[in-house]
């Protein structure tokens, strides 16, 4: 069994995957973040589905451990790593820094610091003599700064296999818990009308 992660070593790791600017408009730049994604889950020997992306939008990925049941309602792991930073808020406005026990950088509080969490708690339990007792699945997508529009299906589809599912967005000041979020809706509207005055009519 492998000694935990220090902090520091935790640190360093969200620091790489905040460095990797990925706005949600910009589809090569959040495969940049997506690439980086696969080649340090590919170390824990996790199964990997890379989704293709859609409408302009970056890919998916959906991890889930080796040999688990299918048909056994599990544990999902939700996560994002598009952000709404454009690519040169890293260099120009927001670097990453540390400031004693805070550290700042675009994404990194929504939500690369709780995506890589996710990864280094899969690290910690696989190299622990104790074993989850329901699969664990991990759904990283692409989209959802801008309404998830790309990724609701592959959403639905995997919330519909899970008996519980955890969302790695970050928790409010004190420490406070979120249970519930906003949803989102769109409308299209159509008007007709006809010249007027605005003042007599």
């Amino acid at each position: 069994m492998s000694e935990p992660a220090t902090a520091p070593e935790i640190l360093e790791g969200i620091r790489s995957w905040v460095e990797i600017e990925s706005f949600s408009s910009d589809a090569a730049a959040v495969n940049r973040m997506m690439d980086r994604a696969v080649a340090d889950w590919r170390a824990t020997g996790i199964d990997i589905e890379r989704v293709s992306g859609r409408d302009g939008f970056g890919d998916h990925l959906l991890m889930s451990e080796p040999d688990a049941d299918p048909g056994v309602k599990g544990i999902l792991v939700l996560c994002h790593l598009d952000t709404v930073h454009p690519i040169g808020t890293l260099a120009d406005d927001l670097p990453f820094r540390t400031d004693g026990d805070k550290a700042y950088g675009p994404g990194i509080y929504d939500m690369k610091g709780g995506a890589y969490l996710a990864l280094q708690a899969y690290r910690e339990i696989t190299t622990g003599s104790a074993k989850p007792r329901l699969p664990l699945r991990f759904l990283y997508t692409a989209d959802e700064e801008v309404g998830s529009n790309t990724s609701v299906d592959l959403i639905k589809r995997e919330a519909g296999r899970a008996k519980y599912v955890l969302v790695t967005e970050p928790a409010r000041d004190g420490g406070q818990i979120v249970s519930a979020r906003k949803g989102v809706g769109r409308y299209t509207i159509h008007a007709e009308g006809r010249p007027a005055h605005s003042g007599s009519r």
